[in-house]
């Protein structure tokens, strides 16, 4: 929730590369203009800004994009700075948790704004490969593969981050994600809805994940959709069939980019995040909290 490209069981919906909660990596061959619909209380809509952009994040009730020069831009709630204390320099990735964005340099540094009372903001050292913001703590990967994570660790968030080598990441309000390099899916963390347990004795390969609030949903190889854990609104039994190319989850609806460049969403529509989807075909695409913002394909 808070978009992703190159577990153990328990948001805000957030980020996505391709995507949200979420997830980051490097920017992909996204580049377009930008289109934003949902909830709007803090101009998560109406502020969205003009331009090419090459990748996008949602959080709680901001988003943040990568424009086609590498340099940031974040529109919408403003709370812990969020807007304001966006860095200068340029940047390949980009992902968005509850009130609090983090970034990756082109020189592989992470940099973390926004709200930082669990240690969020807290980036490790090093340089990493790709970077999921959740709820209120992060992952990321480093260039051989391995994981990091940091912050809130209430449910093992930080100290169940599995060892190996992993290709992609991502992050939900107290659980996180990862794709192995040979395919296969972990999570660990929070599992009060099955968010983790879920997949984990399911099998396959996967090539996509995104976090929510208490749910989950991936790509799988071939680009089927699989959901699971919190079904309150139907993120999980409305999962649409059909091919797709990239996902990003909210904090109760998901949103998929199917393999024709149309979007198609699903849960939760107290906001129109569903109703609202925009048409037209798209890169890429990330679900906050209420809200979506996608890059138009040019």
């Amino acid at each position: 929730m808070f978009k992703i490209q190159n577990t153990t069981r328990k948001l805000a919906a957030f980020a996505a590369l391709l995507v949200i909660f979420g997830a980051a990596a490097p920017r992909s061959h996204a580049q377009g203009s930008l289109v934003s619909w949902g909830s709007n209380f803090n101009g998560q809509v109406s502020g969205t800004p003009t331009g090419t952009f090459t990748a996008v994040a949602a959080g709680t009730a901001h988003s943040v994009a990568i424009r086609s020069n590498g340099k940031l831009v974040s529109w919408g709630n403003n709370a812990f700075g969020l807007v304001s204390d966006t860095p200068a320099g340029t940047f390949t990735a980009v992902t968005a948790g509850n009130q609090f964005t983090v970034a990756l340099r082109t020189n592989g540094i992470l940099v973390a704004w926004g709200r930082g009372d669990s240690g969020q903001l807290l980036t490790p050292a090093g340089t990493f490969s790709a970077v999921a913001a959740g709820g209120f703590h992060g992952v990321a990967i480093r260039p051989g593969g391995t994981l990091q994570s940091w912050g809130y660790d209430a449910y093992g968030q930080v100290s169940l981050t599995p060892a190996g080598t992993f290709s992609a990441v991502a992050a939900g309000w107290y659980h996180s994600m990862a794709i192995r390099t040979d395919g296969t899916l972990i999570c660990w963390g929070g599992d009060s809805y099955g968010q983790v347990s879920g997949p984990n004795a399911d099998g396959g390969t996967f090539t996509a994940v995104e976090g929510g609030q208490y749910h989950s949903v991936a790509i799988r190889t071939g680009g089927t959709l699989q959901s699971w854990g919190n079904d309150a609104y139907g993120q999980v039994s409305l999962t649409p069939a059909g091919t797709f190319i990239a996902v990003g989850a909210g904090y109760r609806h998901s949103v998929a980019i199917r393999a024709d460049g149309t979007l198609q969403s699903w849960g939760d529509n107290s906001f129109g995040q569903v109703s609202g989807t925009p048409v037209g075909t798209f890169s890429a695409v990330a679900a906050g909290d209420s809200h979506g913002v996608a890059i138009r394909r040019r």
